[in-house]
């Protein structure tokens, strides 16, 4: 990644203006707010988190006071409120899986147990009950026919980024039918509770919620939903199918927030996909979303870190800013009661060390098995996967043993949650593996 954003610097201030104005910006940085304006596709293709001074090796992102994405063809700015009046924040906690979720408000709870008494006295909060699209238009139009709008709508629960048509096809006869996602082709979507459903789950497009937030004056939308900000610029041939991006990687922490500002539309350049990006096409003033996986944990930090600078009065872009500056100085994170610094997983890939990485496993299984920590074990099995596991669920290269350990450990987990397809599944991968 610093080689990316090497690379990235260096083609960026490449003219001569762009190295004289970098000249005379360097030494200002903290003092800065970083404004990327690009078209949409450029926006949300680009790392732009990523760009690093060759010189000082560090990114500018976290020497800025401030950086943001902004988007050239809409007119409002995020208008949180600084002292006048508290923070309205409606607070939506989607768990549709049940029990194969993420921990109840596992991740919002930050935005209350983490801010001081005064912090939380300049905060309005309600939570969203029950967590439905349905609900939340009813709750929307209420606040804003009161005359107290919401600032901040919160979402905590599943992002997904897939073709729509693929979606609807794996949809029963019923929900197949109220299935809306307002255009064709590879976009993002918000998983809300629906308990009418099969699943329990209804595909909330970005254009339909940006539209309601726009209806009903509310401002800002933060979303702790893997790849909410993930897109594609054109889709392919071939069209993706649905993914579930909530398993978290560790090397995954990015948060970006979108500003917006004036200008001519993008027309062809458009990206295909961003949920964010399509929530502020539908005239939000301000999105905060993740462009990649993330350890709940992660997550978890970042909403604390970006609650209480937005109570401190920092604007939205300061506040995203001051986050991730944050998570860039505390590298150690918590994952199932255990200290994980994730510059060291990083070093054990990279030496390929993976009989020390699977042996530790083999000890934490019997803690967790022994413990009943269902959900702790499955995040860990997960996160080893793209070590292992390959995109046919067959074994990488040289670690065959390691895989077939790895598998087996899927197996129980499928089995646990009741999913005999899945577990079956796996299971004849196990058998053609022993028989090749």
């Amino acid at each position: 990644m610093a080689e990316i954003g090497r690379e990235l610097f260096e083609r960026l201030f490449d003219g001569r203006r762009m190295i004289e104005w970098w000249g005379r910006a360097k030494g200002q940085l903290s003092q800065l707010r970083i404004e990327v304006s690009t078209s949409v596709a450029a926006a949300t293709a680009i790392p732009w988190e990523l760009l690093r001074d060759p010189v000082t090796d560090t990114p500018l992102a976290l020497e800025a006071s401030e950086f943001v994405r902004s988007h050239r063809d809409a007119d409002r700015q995020p208008h949180i409120p600084r002292t006048t009046e508290c923070i309205r924040i409606l607070l939506v906690i989607c768990r549709p899986r049940e029990d194969r979720d993420v921990p109840f408000r596992s991740v919002a709870s930050q935005l209350v147990r983490g801010l001081n008494e005064d912090a939380r006295r300049q905060v309005e909060l309600t939570v969203l009950r029950p967590p439905t699209f349905e609900q939340l238009s009813r709750s929307l139009h209420e606040a804003k026919d009161a005359g107290q709008p919401f600032h901040l709508v919160h979402f905590d629960g599943h992002g997904l980024y897939a073709d729509a048509e693929a979606i609807k096809d794996q949809l029963g006869a019923l929900d197949a039918l109220r299935f809306d996602a307002g255009r064709a082709g590879a976009q993002g979507f918000l998983l809300f509770e629906d308990p009418g459903s099969q699943t329990n789950s209804d595909y909330i497009s970005g254009g339909r919620i940006g539209c309601l937030l726009a209806e009903t004056g509310t401002p800002v939308l933060v979303l702790n939903a893997c790849r909410s900000a993930h897109a594609e610029q054109r889709p392919s041939r071939s069209e993706p199918r649905p993914t579930d991006f909530d398993s978290g990687q560790p090397d995954g922490f990015a948060a970006q927030s979108l500003g917006r500002q004036s200008g001519a539309g993008t027309g062809t350049e458009r990206a295909f996909g961003s949920l964010a990006q399509e929530v502020m096409d539908a005239g939000v003033a301000g999105v905060v979303a993740m462009r990649y996986n993330l350890w709940v944990v992660t997550a978890m930090r970042f909403v604390y870190e970006l609650y209480c600078n937005l109570v401190r009065g920092l604007s939205l872009g300061a506040a995203v800013s001051r986050g991730r500056k944050q998570l860039h100085a505390e590298p150690r994170r918590r994952i199932a009661f255990q200290e994980i610094p994730l510059h060291a997983w990083r070093l054990a890939r990279r030496e390929e060390v993976w009989d020390t990485v699977v042996s530790a496993m083999q000890g934490l299984y019997q803690l967790y098995d022994h413990t009943g920590r269902r959900f702790e074990w499955a995040a860990l099995v997960a996160a080893v996967l793209p070590d292992f596991v390959d995109a046919d669920d067959g074994p990488l290269p040289g670690r065959d043993d390691q895989w077939a350990l790895v598998t087996g450990y899927r197996v129980g987990l499928a089995e646990l949650v009741r999913d005999w397809c899945e577990a079956e599944r796996l299971q004849m991968r196990l058998v053609e593996w022993s028989r090749a």
